[in-house]
């Protein structure tokens, strides 16, 4: 069993890579092993606490061989010493960063980042939890294609727009391609990212961009995702979108929701929506059905769309009878079984895990009878969702 081919220890090592336990035993048997079973151990780290990221950054200053051997970083309570770590991780692809409400990221670590950022090997990035995240910093990648951002608030847009006219500070003229771009729970927190996406000088190239997942949080945000969805290309293949809930009256929110549309996405293969289900004074008795249906008629090939998801919001104290009005469905149920949604293959529909689902499931199953019987929709409960 020692005397294993090296070949057939990294199948197995690459078998046994979510078993972290017993790829640190393996590591054990011999040096053959070690050489076979070390680099899969180490290739997605996890650090999930501020004092496991001190007993890393001891671990691969003990074996410096290590650190060349992570491609994935989740760091979930970032603190002093993970600027150390990201030094040491020359070969890093993918990078998540969750800071901790109470920490004030030092120096160190932007220093750290930058660094990190401007290798050719890091293409994913995701942010959580950062307030006042400096843009310059940002605008150091080299090669990102893959952004996340979560509960941000950013910064220092200037000095990134003045850093990227400065022909000496910027190395990569043509900046990094992003394939994929997903923001939530902005919280007003985004407005000058937003404004540096749509900036001429923003380094990032948005004319690959093939995944845009974005939820605006007020009328504001959805204004600035417009003015982002002006800069994507019309080869966009998959979009997750929420519509705005809080408008003055309804003649507005009709008027914002009406000012987006899919007219010049040509590509769109998968579509994700949040809608609200029922109506109630918060919404101002306002009904989205009507605009789903007209929203959905914008797509310029609806024939390539493939998979049609809505993330539904239900507003439980208001009963299904009073609120739910199936022939709104009926409309929908038409218009995606027609012959223009010919490559329409799945309609999911999640609804929050209450006590009402069993009886909205029900009623959702008879309004859409023809996607029912044609086995393309699909009904389930999405805990993730709270009721309005």
């Amino acid at each position: 069993m020692v005397g294993l081919p090296f070949d057939i220890l990294d199948i197995i090592a690459r078998l046994l890579q979510q078993n972290t336990t017993t790829l640190k035993a393996a590591c054990l048997v011999a040096h053959q092993w070690r050489l076979a079973f070390q680099p899969i151990l180490f290739s997605d780290v996890q650090i999930t606490s501020k004092s496991s990221s001190q007993h890393f950054l001891t671990a691969i200053r003990d074996r410096p061989l290590c650190g060349p051997y992570v491609n994935s970083l989740d760091v979930q309570s970032i603190g002093d010493s993970t600027g150390q770590v990201l030094a040491k991780l020359p070969r890093l692809e993918k990078l998540t960063l969750r800071r901790h409400l109470t920490y004030i990221p030092q120096p160190g670590f932007y220093n750290s980042l930058r660094l990190s950022l401007e290798s050719r090997l890091l293409t994913s990035l995701t942010l959580h939890n950062f307030t006042r995240f400096p843009l310059q910093i940002l605008n150091r990648a080299s090669a990102l294609r893959h952004l996340s951002s979560s509960n941000p608030s950013y910064g220092g847009m200037n000095l990134a727009l003045a850093q990227h006219s400065n022909p000496q500070l910027d190395n990569h003229p043509t900046g990094p391609q992003l394939h994929s771009l997903k923001l939530s729970l902005l919280v007003s927190g985004g407005c000058d990212l937003f404004k540096w996406f749509t900036n001429p000088r923003c380094i990032l190239d948005f004319r690959n961009l093939k995944i845009l997942d974005v939820c605006p949080t007020d009328v504001k945000e959805f204004h600035m995702f417009c003015d982002l969805a002006s800069v994507v290309p019309p080869t966009l293949e998959q979009l997750v979108f929420t519509p705005p809930p809080h408008c003055a009256t309804p003649g507005t929110r009709q008027g914002i929701l009406n000012s987006f549309s899919l007219t010049k996405f040509t590509h769109i293969r998968r579509l994700t929506l949040f809608i609200y289900l029922t109506r109630n004074r918060g919404f101002f008795e306002f009904d989205y059905l009507p605009w789903l249906i007209a929203f959905l008629s914008t797509l310029p090939n609806p024939s390539i769309l493939e998979s049609l998801t809505l993330q539904c919001i239900i507003a439980s104290n208001i009963s299904i009878q009073l609120d739910f009005r199936p022939q709104r469905w009926n409309e929908l149920d038409a218009l995606l079984t027609s012959t223009a949604f010919a490559h329409l293959y799945r309609v999911s529909l999640y609804l929050p895990h209450e006590p009402m689902f069993q009886e909205v499931r029900i009623v959702l199953t008879q309004s859409l009878p023809s996607l029912e019987r044609e086995g393309k929709l699909l009904i389930s409960p999405s805990p993730d969702l709270l009721s309005v």
